[in-house]
């Protein structure tokens, strides 16, 4: 009964048009804004990795020698990750 009465309850919420617009204008000024931030953020992330591989499959065969193409690549990556840790970051969020 309880759990009859608590989705019953929900379903009223749902359908409720006040409801249905503010979660609709929270979602284009809260969270769309932020989803785009990562999104872009990720990209640049994305495109700096495969440039790094890029430039080591150059260096060593990830054919020939796949191990130490693949201890290169760690490397690479890693290293400019703690690299950017020591260095004062900017705030992205805005």
């Amino acid at each position: 009964m309880f759990r009859s009465l608590l989705f019953n309850i929900a379903k009223r919420i749902v359908t409720d048009p006040r409801v249905q617009e503010k979660a609709s204008s929270t979602f284009e000024q809260d969270v769309k804004p932020v989803l785009k931030n990562v999104a872009e953020r990720a990209k640049s992330n994305i495109k700096f990795a495969a440039g790094e591989i890029k430039e080591t499959a150059r260096q060593s065969s990830p054919l020939d020698e796949p191990g130490n193409f693949l201890h290169k690549v760690r490397e690479r990556l890693f290293d400019h990750e703690e690299e950017q840790r020591d260095e004062p970051s900017e705030d992205h969020t805005k």
